[in-house]
């Protein structure tokens, strides 16, 4: 949650930079602002990037769940087959 959170907040903060580079007084301070919307834009993928990361990760760890699942359930009709002899 903390990174759609942290989009959030860096799509904000470009919206306001935009609005502030219509009001600019110099070159300095229009790449300035520039500079700013850039290191937002770029934490944005950044987050993205973790999302789909971390989405990766649990479609893989529900694949390994379930062959375990499997596993124990194969385990547990042999334990069976035991007990019954």
């Amino acid at each position: 949650m903390n990174n759609v959170k942290a989009i959030k907040e860096s799509e904000a903060l470009v919206k306001k930079y935009e609005k502030q580079s219509n009001d600019v007084k110099n070159n300095r301070e229009f790449e300035a602002i520039n500079k700013e919307m850039e290191m937002q834009q770029l934490e944005v993928k950044l987050a993205e990037k973790h999302i789909k990361d971390a989405t990766e990760e649990i479609a893989e760890k529900a694949v390994l769940l379930e062959k375990a699942k499997k596993n124990i359930v194969g385990k547990e009709e042999i334990l069976t087959t035991k007990k019954g002899s």
